[in-house]
């Protein structure tokens, strides 16, 4: 029954409200701003390096922020067709807001493990992430280093080794 889908849709409601905190949005958001001006000044692009590195900063930022608000849309969407489905009564409606329900609740949890592994990234792979361990300068690792972690194409891969 359609009902029985509102127990998911809170929860599901939860946890990207914390999520929210976690990841920061709202800081985000006013760094991404900030960034944004910044670039648009005339001067921006008179250090190449500095342009840059402000440049890959707000991709990442943006990254982050997209994926989230990306889940917030498909979250409210299916707020929307619940509300719809109670309203009309329309039970047809519960595959396609079940399916809606099942790619939020996979995406939150993709989410989730990258926000988890994120505190795992060694400042070789990330430099905003330091493991402890400073820049290995191309060396490789000690069997003792944490597992890197990668993001590509939206997939991350753990791995050992001299990565």
């Amino acid at each position: 029954m359609l009902e029985d889908l509102k127990p998911t849709l809170n929860d599901l409601g939860e946890k990207l409200d914390q999520m929210r905190i976690s990841l920061e949005i709202p800081a985000k958001e006013e760094k991404i701003a900030e960034l944004e001006y910044k670039m648009g000044e005339p001067s921006f692009w008179d250090d190449a390096a500095a342009a840059q590195k402000l440049n890959q900063e707000l991709a990442a930022l943006k990254g982050g922020v997209d994926t989230y608000k990306g889940l917030m849309a498909k979250y409210e969407d299916a707020e929307t067709l619940y509300e719809m489905g109670i309203e009309e009564g329309d039970a047809s409606m519960e595959d396609d807001i079940r399916a809606e329900l099942d790619l939020i609740a996979e995406g939150l949890e993709t989410l989730q493990l990258e926000v988890l592994l994120g505190r795992l990234r060694c400042e070789r792979c990330h430099p905003d992430a330091p493991c402890g361990r400073g820049r290995h300068g191309g060396a490789g690792l000690d069997a003792d280093a944490p597992p890197h972690v990668r993001t590509l194409g939206g997939a991350t891969r753990l791995y050992g080794g001299d990565g």
